[in-house]
C-alpha cells in the first residue's frame, strides 16, 4: 500500500509538473490577448499529462478517501489540470496562465497533503532527480526563454538530488553519481551560454556532446550497482535508452520541415523513459533499505 501510494504520488507530481510546463508564459502579448497557438506536440503534453495526472489523483482518493486527502487539494490540482487540458482546443492564454498557477500551488501542496514520508534519503534524491530531469529534457519541446530558465532550475534540483541520493549507494553507485554530477554542471554552463549571442550556440552545442558522454558513461556505472537492487538497474538501463532517444530527436531537427515536431515526440518518450527509470531506481534503493533493515 505504501508503494502504491508513493507511485501515484510520484505519477502525479511528474503529471501536474509536465502540464505546468506545457503553459509556460512566452511572453507574446498578442497571443495573450487575440491567438490561440497550435502546436501539436504540446497538445499531445497536456493530453497525457492530464490522464495519468487525473488517474493517479482518482486511484489516490479511492484508495485514502475523503478523509485523508484535503478537498482543496484536489479541487485545485483537478482544475489545474482540467483547464491546461481545455487549453488545448482554444482558451485565452491568460487561462492557461491560471492553471499554471494551480498546478504549481499543488505541486507545492501535494507531499504534505499525501502524507508522503521518505524512508531513505537517497529515495528522495531519487524522487527529486525524475522532477528534475522533466524540468530539464521539456526544453527540447517547449524551446522558450522561460523553458531554458526552468531548464536550468532543473538541473540545480538535479544536482541536489545526486547529493541526497549519494547516501544510499555503493562504490559503483558512487562513480555513476560523480560522473553524473560532472555532466550536470556541463550542462548549467552549456544553458548559461544560450543567452550569449554568436558563440553561444557553439559553446552550447561543444558542452552538451561531452555532458552526454558523461553522462551516458554515468548511468552504465549506476546500473553496475548493487545497491540500488535489481529493479534499479532495470531502471538504469531505461536511462541508457533515454539517452539515445534524446540523441536521435536532436539529429532529426535537421529534418526539413517536421524536424522539431518528430524531436518534439522523440523527446516525449525519453522523458517517460527517464520518469520510468529514476522511479525505479527509487523504489530499487527502498527495497534495498528494507531487506538490509530485515537482515538486522
Amino acid at each position: 500500500m505504501d508503494r502504491l501510494k508513493k507511485e501515484l504520488f510520484i505519477q502525479l507530481q511528474f503529471s501536474m509538473l509536465f502540464s505546468a510546463l506545457t503553459v509556460l508564459p512566452e511572453f507574446d502579448f498578442m497571443q495573450l490577448l487575440f491567438d490561440y497557438n497550435f502546436n501539436l506536440p504540446m497538445i499531445a503534453c497536456k493530453i497525457i499529462a492530464t490522464i495519468t495526472g487525473g488517474g493517479a489523483l482518482y486511484q489516490l482518493y479511492a484508495m485514502q478517501g475523503s478523509k485523508h486527502i484535503s478537498t482543496g487539494f484536489m479541487a485545485i490540482s483537478g482544475l489545474g489540470l482540467i483547464i491546461v487540458l481545455v487549453s488545448a482546443i482554444g482558451l485565452p492564454i491568460w487561462m492557461e496562465y491560471a492553471g499554471l498557477i494551480l498546478l504549481i500551488i499543488a505541486l507545492c501542496m501535494s507531499e504534505k497533503s499525501l502524507h508522503i514520508k521518505w524512508k531513505e534519503r537517497g529515495t528522495q534524491g531519487a524522487y527529486l532527480i525524475s522532477m528534475a530531469v522533466l524540468l530539464y529534457i521539456f526544453d527540447m519541446i517547449g524551446k522558450s526563454f522561460l523553458t531554458h530558465v526552468a531548464a536550468l532550475v532543473g538541473l540545480i534540483i538535479y544536482l541536489v538530488g545526486l547529493k541526497k541520493i549519494k547516501v544510499s549507494l555503493d562504490s559503483a553507485g558512487l562513480a555513476g553519481v560523480t560522473k553524473l554530477t560532472i555532466a550536470v554542471a556541463l550542462c548549467i554552463i552549456g544553458i548559461l551560454f544560450r543567452f550569449v549571442p554568436w558563440i553561444g550556440t557553439v559553446v552550447t552545442v561543444t558542452l552538451a556532446t561531452l555532458a552526454f558522454i558523461v553522462q551516458y558513461s554515468g548511468y552504465c556505472s549506476l546500473r553496475n550497482s548493487l545497491a540500488i537492487g535489481t529493479e534499479g538497474q532495470r531502471g538504469a538501463a531505461n536511462l541508457k535508452t533515454s539517452m539515445i532517444l534524446l540523441v536521435i530527436g536532436a539529429l532529426t531537427i535537421l529534418i526539413p520541415e517536421y524536424g522539431l515536431t518528430i524531436s518534439a515526440f522523440i523527446s516525449m518518450i525519453s522523458i517517460w523513459l527517464l520518469y520510468l527509470g529514476w522511479k525505479r531506481i527509487m523504489f530499487g534503493i527502498e527495497t534495498s533499505a528494507e531487506g538490509i533493515e530485515e537482515m538486522y
